[in-house]
């Protein structure tokens, strides 16, 4: 069975994978409910976190020695956007610092 906890779903796509500090980040939204009908009006707010690999070096059960590496975010911005008529909503924001992100909506 699947259980759908939100009525409201937002789509999120970077409109490039590469932005320069200063220059406008676009990121594409859109609002959809639990059917995938598009929604307009919706208003929609996306967490931007940096994103940092931590590496470190682990002891297996052998004795061995291994490296292990995992994400650490860190939420830079909140910034937020309406839907249009399509349930479209293009929002650009500027990265203050460069580095890798994760946008979440």
């Amino acid at each position: 069975m699947t259980v759908h906890p939100a009525s409201v779903y937002a789509g999120v796509h970077p409109a490039q994978y590469v932005a320069s500090v200063g220059s406008a980040a676009e990121i594409d939204l859109v609002s959809a409910d639990d059917d995938g009908t598009v929604l307009s009006g919706q208003a929609l707010r996306v967490r931007v976190y940096d994103r940092r690999w931590i590496t470190n070096k682990a002891d297996t059960p052998r004795g061995r020695r291994v490296h292990r590496s995992g994400p650490r975010d860190t939420l830079a911005e909140t910034p937020s956007a309406t839907a249009d008529g399509k349930g479209l909503a293009p929002l650009a924001y500027p990265p203050r610092q460069s580095g890798l992100r994760r946008s979440v909506a």
